[in-house]
């Protein structure tokens, strides 16, 4: 009980943060650097969709989809993670929905593939790419999911942990179980972090009744995708790490040391909005964490994912302001190769924007009801960025 009342305030303290966020006003160079959706002839340019326990729904606001039993957000459906790949011919979007399936984006059209044996009990999230193929990993919460503790899955169920989907089967695969990682029989990899060559790993497991921590490292001497758990043993370099070497693995730096170019994209954004950004390279690994921090960041912040691609560079803030430039696919550059910032339209207290991809000409971007460590209704927005960006 001490545990998950120490978790639970952790989990309360971050997210009251986010959820103090104050709108601020914003200036932009012209009114073609500022578009509003949701007004005048771009009205028809979206539509709003939302998840069931089976499948997701078209709705005309998030306010009225059927309201649901809010939960902590390890145990809800909702768009946990998400990233496009970086192919021009073939410019596909993926999201992880926790306790559903994957998402599949190609131009403006959506696939779900449930997998109610992966997924259902489990918390899934942080997609990653290997060879444009999604990875993504599965674990069970020691505090909300009592499924953990059912004496099949203790002795006999596969604890897993990375998995790959694939697309021409549209399931998803086990690559390396827990146990791959940490010879323990009740270990749960409960998050990790890819750099593109290491593995670090964080692996949680309970042992004479204590809760214990170890920080893994490896990486493949073979191609992962060829991998299985029960080939693991032998095709992966396994090394024990420590928490500081984690730490420093996944640490938020500061903004000043992001990319020149999501940097430049965000000129127009005002330098004293304190924000946490995600920021992933499109088909690429895990994200970088950046902090843009003042005074007022405590009081004030906003929370951001970002995408760098070749031609297209976006940023999306949880109050639906969305900075673009570059060229969708097959397409000239947008407003001369400026950046341009779409304002999305407004959500209902209480709600905000998260995950997104940019595939061929739509942008999908999650949306979910959120308060403090739980989740309630959730979906995701479809914009045609092609109506907007060109034929404006």
């Amino acid at each position: 009980m001490t545990k998950r009342i120490v978790f639970l305030c952790i989990l309360i303290s971050s997210l009251f943060i986010s959820g103090c966020s104050k709108n601020k006003d914003y200036e932009f160079k012209s009114e073609r650097d500022f578009l509003s959706l949701g007004f005048g002839k771009n009205g028809d340019n979206y539509k709003w969709f939302y998840f069931t326990d089976q499948k997701f729904e078209e709705v005309t606001r998030p306010e009225l989809a059927p309201v649901i039993t809010k939960g902590p957000w390890t145990e809800t459906i909702r768009i946990s993670s998400a990233n496009n790949i970086d192919n021009v011919a073939n410019p596909k979007g993926y999201a992880v929905v926790n306790r559903l399936g994957i998402l599949t984006f190609e131009g403006s059209s959506v696939n779900l593939s449930k997998d109610i044996g992966i997924f259902n009990n489990r918390t899934a999230g942080n997609l990653a790419f290997v060879n444009e193929t999604p990875v993504f990993s599965v674990y069970k919460s020691s505090f909300f999911n009592e499924t953990i503790s059912a004496s099949e899955y203790k002795k006999t169920e596969p604890h897993l942990f990375l998995l790959q989907y694939d697309d021409n089967t549209q399931l998803s695969y086990p690559v390396v179980n827990c146990n791959n990682i940490l010879d323990k029989k009740e270990a749960e990899v409960t998050d990790y972090y890819w750099n593109g060559t290491d593995w670090f790993c964080s692996v949680k497991y309970e042992e004479d009744g204590k809760t214990n921590f170890s920080y893994m490292t490896w990486r493949p001497v073979s191609s992962l995708l060829s991998i299985t758990p029960a080939s693991a043993k032998t095709e992966l370099i396994v090394s024990e790490s420590d928490l500081q070497k984690y730490r420093n693995a996944t640490a938020i730096k500061s903004f000043d040391s992001a990319p020149e170019r999501i940097k430049n994209l965000l000129k127009g954004y005002g330098a004293q909005v304190p924000f946490t950004m995600s920021l992933k390279t499109a088909g690429g690994a895990s994200p970088r964490l950046f902090q843009n921090e003042n005074a007022d960041f405590v009081r004030m912040e906003r929370k951001c994912n970002a995408v760098i691609g070749k031609d297209l560079v976006s940023a999306l803030f949880d109050d639906g302001t969305f900075y673009i430039q570059g060229s969708l696919s097959k397409r000239a550059f947008f407003n001369g190769g400026n950046p341009i910032v779409l304002r999305l339209p407004k959500l209902p207290a209480g709600f905000v924007y998260g995950e997104y991809v940019v595939t061929e000409n739509t942008l999908f971007a999650a949306w979910e009801e959120a308060s403090f460590y739980e989740t309630e209704r959730s979906g995701f927005i479809a914009v045609d960025l092609q109506a907007i960006l060109y034929d404006n």
